[in-house]
């Protein structure tokens, strides 16, 4: 077997910090050092990690017994004020704050090394999956307090099956076995996670050996990649979703009519053949059909003289501009292009802005057409973008719609729960601030000497348990 697997990603993850990780791609690598409370399987079942056992003491209090004997790679014993201070950083960090504003960090309680009682402001149902996700991981206390924020987000001390070795920004990310692991150890001696943007380009490392596992095929290399030798595809139904968001404070999009006019200008199925081919299908709702909850609200229909009416009602009969903000990938691109030139068609212009995260972020957010791609498999995680707490990518000032939120988060009761999401959608359809555009299937390059490779459809991969022949 080879001592190293080496994994491509599209994009470098910016951020090695837990309570920082907005991006799936930053989910990806997450856990390789770091490991959460809880591990959130696919079929929505909860298993034990770093805590063993869990158990609702009422509404608002959640008691957790934690696993013994687990060390950081440091050689620092994890403890309950670990899991306290993790948990008081994300709701300080303004990537995370919005998913953990039910804890109450202050009344939560340690009562010994290995147990700790998680109170709540009210009762918050997706906590599981809050406590499964990225920004949930555990981190060294007594680390980051020495060395700070910034040099722990790229030098990474956790309890996970990979200690950090070196990260090249926008080139490779470096990880060796921790030995002391507290679960079965990692298979492969090293992992390496490079970053390479063009897709192209990340098939052709597939092809020449120069790696074992790529993410994020494109749609117009699927066939190319099947046809490798050496090399096979997996694919799967996934939780991603690419959706169309509308600034809920622009004063020109605050208008019902130019949000209808602009969901109307965007023939859906036909972009998804373009820019996705037969690796999605077009959005049929606010959340994939995968998820808990999810509600079949339709396709929004394409009628481009509709929109036109709806924007010279709204006092545009000459056309209107926007500004349209998204990442700085292909893909990305290329669903810019092809609504640029749907929207020229009913006098819309929009003016293209490619910009990283980080950069978006320092602005202050500010945009008013954007483009938005999720992965998630909880209604609250997809939905938290329309949340005025969050933030980003809508800018919500709904209050309405926040109370709609927050009150589905409080109900334990799966049915009462699911009738709660489904009037949400329904508001979300009525009021267009977003516009549901495609669903994707998960799709990875794998080489044919990758052994116990696992398909997982947000780009989790437990690389950790796979090996490589030479």
């Amino acid at each position: 077997y080879k001592d190293t697997l080496t994994v491509v990603l599209a994009e470098d993850p910016l951020t090695l910090d837990p309570q920082s990780a907005n991006k799936v791609i930053i989910w990806s690598v997450i856990p390789y050092f770091y490991d959460s409370l809880l591990k959130e399987n696919q079929d929505g079942t909860v298993e034990p990690k770093l805590a063993v056992e869990w158990q609702l003491l009422d509404d608002v209090t959640w008691r957790f017994k934690l696993r013994q004997g687990v060390k950081f790679h440091n050689g620092n014993p994890f403890t309950a004020e670990d899991v306290l201070y993790s948990f008081q950083r994300a709701k300080k960090n303004p990537l995370s704050a919005s998913t953990f504003q039910y804890f109450d960090t202050d009344n939560t309680k340690i009562l010994d090394d290995y147990t700790i009682d998680v109170k709540l402001f009210r009762p918050y149902a997706p906590i599981f999956n809050t406590l499964t996700n990225a920004r949930g991981f555990i981190v060294d206390k007594e680390y980051v307090e020495e060395v700070g924020d910034a040099k722990a987000a790229i030098n990474p001390i956790g309890t996970g099956p990979y200690k950090f070795v070196s990260w090249i920004s926008g080139s490779e990310l470096r990880g060796t076995r921790f030995d002391d692991y507290w679960d079965d150890r990692a298979v492969t001696q090293n992992v390496v996670v490079k970053f390479i943007t063009e897709a192209s380009n990340r098939a052709i490392e597939l092809e020449t050996g120069n790696a074992d596992i790529i993410y994020e095929i494109d749609s117009a290399d699927a066939d190319r990649v099947e046809a490798f030798p050496n090399a096979h595809i997996v694919s799967g139904t996934s939780f991603r979703y690419h959706t169309l968001t509308f600034s809920m404070q622009d004063p020109i999009l605050k208008d019902k009519r130019v949000r209808y006019a602009l969901s109307l200008g965007v023939d859906k199925p036909a972009l998804v053949k373009a820019v996705f081919g037969n690796t999605a299908v077009a959005a049929s709702g606010f959340m994939p059909p995968t998820v808990f909850a999810y509600k079949d609200t339709g396709v929004l229909p394409y009628d481009p003289a509709e929109a036109k009416r709806l924007l010279a009602e709204a006092g545009y009969p000459n056309g209107v501009t926007f500004k349209f903000l998204h990442e700085a990938r292909e893909v990305d691109f290329r669903m810019a292009e092809v609504i640029q030139n749907m929207w020229k068609q009913i006098g819309v212009t929009l003016e293209d802005y490619a910009m990283e995260s980080k950069t978006y972020a320092a602005g202050g957010n500010k945009f008013q057409v954007g483009q938005r791609a999720g992965n998630a498999d909880e209604a609250s995680n997809i939905l938290i973008i329309y949340d005025s707490a969050f933030a980003d990518k809508l800018q919500g000032n709904d209050k309405k719609l926040d109370d709609m939120l927050h009150n589905a988060m409080t109900l334990y009761d799966a049915d009462k729960r699911a009738a709660a999401y489904a009037e949400i959608q329904d508001y979300l359809y009525d009021q267009r601030w977003s516009v549901p555009l495609a669903f994707t299937d998960a799709l990875y390059g794998v080489s044919d000497k990758v052994q116990n490779f696992q398909f997982h459809p947000n780009q989790r991969l437990e690389v950790w348990k796979m090996s490589v022949l030479q």
